[in-house]
């Protein structure tokens, strides 16, 4: 019987630990709403930018086969490009390239900069989400 009232004691201690590292993961893993006009300054930062797929390529002479989506204008007037690579094509139901082709979405993903042009790598299909 003490054994559980000992125990019951530290649980409010946990729960609080608990909490506050649920917080601290949530936060790290929230997006910056982005647009065209500010898009520049969040190199670096997890984004969502809504926009539409103008073209698609998939390169698939390349040893990594990647998808590119240019998102907002075509190759080199993008405001920037989403990139699958061929190992992350499996989290994929459909082609990248042939899908989202021609459709508005929302990107979430971390925005880089890849020899001057910015980009965001997809892993999976919960990165972009088709807008009906």
């Amino acid at each position: 019987m003490s054994y559980t009232i000992t125990l019951n004691k530290y649980l409010p201690m946990k729960a609080f630990f608990l909490i506050l590292f649920l917080s601290m993961a949530f936060v790290s893993y929230s997006q910056v709403e982005v647009n065209k006009e500010n898009i520049k300054e969040h190199v670096g930062d997890s984004i969502k930018y809504c926009g539409k797929i103008v073209t698609a390529k998939l390169m698939d002479r390349m040893l990594t086969a990647p998808a590119f989506l240019n998102v907002d204008g075509a190759h080199p007037n993008q405001v920037f490009t989403v990139v699958v690579w061929k190992s992350d094509r499996l989290n994929f139901q459909e082609k990248p390239e042939k899908f989202y082709l021609d459709k508005n979405v929302c990107i979430y993903g971390k925005l880089e900069l890849y020899k001057d042009a910015l980009q965001v790598v997809a892993r999976s299909e919960a990165q972009i989400v088709v807008q009906e």
